[in-house]
């Protein structure tokens, strides 16, 4: 395989992760979500997304968010 069809193949693979680690995210499966989001970090230096998403999951393995206000992981911002 050449070099664009490795990095099409890359990119690919990243988005399935995405997509796991999302779906995941959603569900309120933290653990499982952080776990992906890490893989991702690791694989893309660069993908900050990622990295937010993981320091997200991390944080809320340790606290929750509560069923109420948990709108499928939208982060709604509370300060200026």
């Amino acid at each position: 395989m050449d070099i664009k069809g490795e990095a099409n193949e890359n990119l690919f693979q990243t988005v399935a992760k995405w997509e796991l680690g999302f779906v995941a995210y959603e569900k309120k499966d933290f653990k499982i979500a952080a776990d992906i989001f890490a893989e991702i970090s690791r694989l893309s230096e660069s993908d900050l997304v990622a990295k937010k998403y993981f320091d997200r999951c991390s944080k809320y393995i340790t606290s929750p968010p509560c069923d109420k206000s948990w709108d499928d992981g939208v982060d709604n911002l509370s300060d200026k």
